[in-house]
């Protein structure tokens, strides 16, 4: 669908992005993924913040469109 619609509205420099992030610390997860730290390639869940960074990368990069940004520690490599 992101790349899509990013295909349809490029003619109007109407940029679209997603954004696939894993597991973040935040008080949601309370301790429920505590095991799966171990199997991140990184070796730890993602802050809230490094998550923010990645959007506002996306967001400044006018030329970018049609992507999706998987923010996950290397995760979705196993």
């Amino acid at each position: 669908m992101t790349r899509t619609l990013a295909l349809e509205w490029a003619k109007d420099a109407i940029r679209v992005n997603a954004v696939s992030p894993g597991l973040p610390d935040t008080p949601a997860l309370d301790g429920r993924y505590a095991g799966l730290q171990a199997k991140v390639p990184l070796g730890r869940i993602g802050t809230v913040d490094e998550g923010v960074d990645a959007i506002l990368f996306m967001a400044r990069s006018p030329y970018i469109t049609g992507e999706v940004l998987t923010i996950d520690g290397g995760l979705h490599l196993l």
